[in-house]
């Protein structure tokens, strides 16, 4: 048997267990697996309500994981273990969405909250504020 062929029993049984880091890269929570390794050494991966500190930690089917990403905080099941960095839409099948915030693990709100109710950040028709705009002022007349 050459060393690029996989014995049957290898082919046939798919892996139970894929080491952490990868798996957050093939889900695409990560663009890189250094990235990964890198949010899960900042304590920002819970796996089972357990903080997560090495890359290698082996997930497995149904394990519920906490992400503390930069802009969210969202919590998945495991609901397949990657082969490959796939689509956006294959990689959306290697797990379920059980909830989402749009805070920080500091709980602060996320910017898109301080948009108007049209969604739009400054003058209200579509335009940005910029830095040399003038400023509303407040009731008292302060800016």
């Amino acid at each position: 048997m050459s060393r690029r062929e996989l014995p049957a029993s290898v082919a046939e049984d798919p892996p139970r267990r894929q080491r952490l880091d990868k798996w957050l890269w093939f889900a695409r929570f990560a663009r890189t697996r250094a990235l990964a390794a890198r949010h899960i050494a900042a304590n920002a991966v819970r796996v089972d309500g357990r903080r997560i500190t090495a890359a290698g930690y082996p997930l497995k089917l149904g394990d519920v994981l906490t992400l503390g990403l930069p802009h969210v905080t969202c919590v998945v099941r495991v609901r397949d273990l990657g082969i490959r960095r796939g689509s956006a839409p294959e990689a959306r099948l290697l797990y379920e969405t059980l909830g989402e915030s749009n805070t920080t693990s500091a709980g602060v709100a996320d910017r898109r909250d301080d948009r108007d109710a049209d969604g739009d950040q400054g003058f209200g028709d579509g335009r940005a504020r910029g830095p040399d705009d003038p400023v509303l002022a407040d009731e008292d007349g302060t800016g």
